[in-house]
């Protein structure tokens, strides 16, 4: 059972990928994004760590972490986003190698896929077999960020200015998709690679 990493920018369309695996390949698709939400909920083992860290300010009516006020929080400085980073990177890599002891106990899936912008920066050289990394262009990704996530300019460069280039990922990834076309396309190249 091979064990993947996808891996790319911030509207790269790793997420539209994943799910296109998810939904024609016998495979585990493990987001990395939605493991950290679910480890951030009340009760889970990061909650009372980022509300020690970050204070109660953080905090909606309903006691759950407003992740939209933590990110405005952290992304406008590194070192507070760096304490928030140490204190889910660990939890998440704990709960994505139960999930993929489980998935290999049972025997049911081909491929095991872990979707992550930071795969290679929060060191999973030693979980996955290989890493896939989705290329896009700047234009492309701008638009998408706008359509999808209502996103300005401005944020889009400072979070672009944030992130590791393409070059880094191509010299570290053994497969590149190019995701500046349509989900026929990439299918069409997934059911190359997946055989």
């Amino acid at each position: 059972m091979k064990i993947i990493g996808l891996t790319g920018g911030v509207g790269s369309g790793k997420s539209t990928i994943a799910k296109l695996i998810a939904q024609n390949f016998n495979a585990c698709v493990i987001i990395a994004d939605e493991v950290g939400h679910l480890c951030m909920e009340k009760g889970q083992p990061c909650y009372r760590d980022i509300i020690t860290e970050f204070g109660v300010e953080i905090m909606t009516a309903e006691e759950k972490i407003d992740r939209a006020k933590l990110a405005e929080i952290v992304f406008q400085n590194a070192e507070l986003l760096k304490n928030l980073n140490a204190i889910i990177h660990p939890r998440v890599r704990e709960y994505i190698e139960a999930q993929i002891a489980q998935v290999q106990s049972e025997g049911k899936a081909d491929y095991i896929f872990i979707e992550s912008a930071i795969l290679l920066e929060a060191g999973y050289e030693n979980i996955c077999d290989e890493f896939w990394f989705v290329s896009v262009s700047d234009e492309i990704r701008r638009k998408r960020l706008k359509e999808s996530r209502g996103y300005s300019d401005e944020k889009i460069t400072h979070i672009l200015q944030n992130q590791k280039n393409d070059s880094y990922f191509k010299t570290k990834c053994n497969v590149i998709l190019d995701n500046n076309g349509e989900s026929e396309k990439m299918l069409s190249v997934l059911k190359v690679l997946l055989v």
